[in-house]
C-alpha cells in the first residue's frame, strides 16, 4: 500500500514526489488532528484540509464540503486513497 504518510505522520518521499509530478494544485485531505497539519504541510508543501472525522471521508458530505470550501469543480479533481469506501464517496460527488 502506498500512502502519503504513515501512522506517525512521516511522509513517504516516493509518493510525495510522484504527486508533485502532476504539476497541479495539491490538497491533502486527512482526518489527522489539527495539531499534526503544520507538520504535514511543512514536510510536503501541499495544502492540507482536515475535518477531524466530522464528516468522515466515507460520507460524500466530506467531499461536497471540500469542493465548496476550496472553490473546486469535481470533474477537474482527482482523488487518491488506499480505502475503497473513501474512493466511492468521492466518486458519488463526481470526483475521479
Amino acid at each position: 500500500m502506498f500512502c502519503l504518510f504513515d501512522e506517525n505522520f512521516s511522509v513517504n518521499e516516493e509518493v510525495m514526489n510522484a504527486i508533485k509530478l502532476f504539476g497541479k494544485r495539491v490538497i491533502v485531505v486527512t482526518n489527522a488532528p489539527k495539531e499534526k497539519l503544520t507538520d504535514i504541510q511543512s514536510q510536503t508543501g501541499f495544502e492540507i484540509v482536515s475535518y477531524e472525522n466530522n464528516p468522515v471521508k466515507t460520507d460524500s458530505k466530506f467531499f461536497t464540503q471540500l469542493l465548496e470550501e476550496n472553490n473546486l469543480i469535481a470533474s477537474e479533481c482527482v482523488y487518491l486513497d488506499h480505502d475503497a469506501a473513501n474512493l466511492a464517496s468521492a466518486k458519488e460527488v463526481g470526483i475521479a
